[in-house]
């Protein structure tokens, strides 16, 4: 597994872990086994519909079923990816997600993008082709995410709740801030990434990254930026902590 630094729009280096070929595969075979048995479940209920006597259902059978399989082989990943943050229900389960190589999360346009070149990924005639790509590349990246600028990071494999919030010398004055609003979910997210990783960054490098991101925020809350990582940090919980119940 691989270290790889990304640069945020406001230009703070966050690292990440690359996610392998081989835990990407893992993650798109969980996928299609959902895809496939939906599948089999709309074929089977087709079939049982014809056995009833629905004859008339039964002219345009063979095509619904082209055409729901088609639709969910490709939406099934672009709604998941939305509706997970990047994630599809085989990435959370092996503990990875999509992002843009600016660290931000993906909107429509990427997953669409990505999710429309999986055709190609995924053709007899060219898939051989995706796979070598993907596996030559440091960044596991395959064609899709060539064409819409992503990449695949392994993420923390405990949730938000698992993350040590507790007490915080800053809860109060921030919790007091009229301006958490101001705080988007990019930066949510960034300092969410951020918590959890620091430890495993040179010591250096994590105090110059918590400076530049408790800096930006500060301003935006109209607060003193802390000094000091444990500072930084303390300052970053209690931010996390009371956005995640702003009104």
């Amino acid at each position: 597994m691989e270290d790889f630094t990304l640069s945020t729009s406001e230009n703070v280096p966050v690292y990440y872990d690359i996610a392998t070929a081989g835990s990407r595969c893992v993650a798109f075979l969980v996928d299609y086994s959902i895809i496939l048995l939906a599948s089999m479940g709309l074929i089977v209920t087709v079939d049982l519909l014809r056995q009833f006597g629905f004859t008339s259902f039964s002219s345009y059978a063979i095509a619904l079923i082209y055409v729901v399989v088609g639709t969910l082989t490709w939406g099934y990943f672009v709604i998941s990816e939305l509706a997970l943050n990047g994630s599809s229900i085989g990435k959370r389960m092996i503990g990875l997600r999509v992002i843009k190589e600016d660290a931000t999360p993906i909107d429509l346009v990427d997953s669409l993008t990505r999710n429309f070149v999986r055709y190609i990924d995924l053709w007899p005639g060219t898939c051989l082709v995706g796979f070598v790509v993907m596996m030559l590349n440091a960044k596991s990246k395959r064609l899709g995410d060539y064409a819409a600028g992503t990449i695949v990071v392994r993420t923390r494999a405990v949730g938000l709740d698992k993350l040590e919030l507790g007490e915080s010398s800053y809860d109060d004055t921030v919790s007091r801030s009229p301006y958490l609003n101001q705080i988007t979910s990019e930066e949510y997210q960034l300092m969410r990434d951020f918590l959890f990783r620091y430890e495993k960054i040179p010591f250096s490098k994590a105090y110059e990254i918590a400076t530049k991101i408790t800096s930006g925020i500060a301003e935006k809350l109209h607060i003193e930026p802390p000094r000091g990582i444990e500072n930084c940090i303390l300052f970053l919980k209690s931010c996390i902590k009371y956005y995640r119940h702003k009104p």
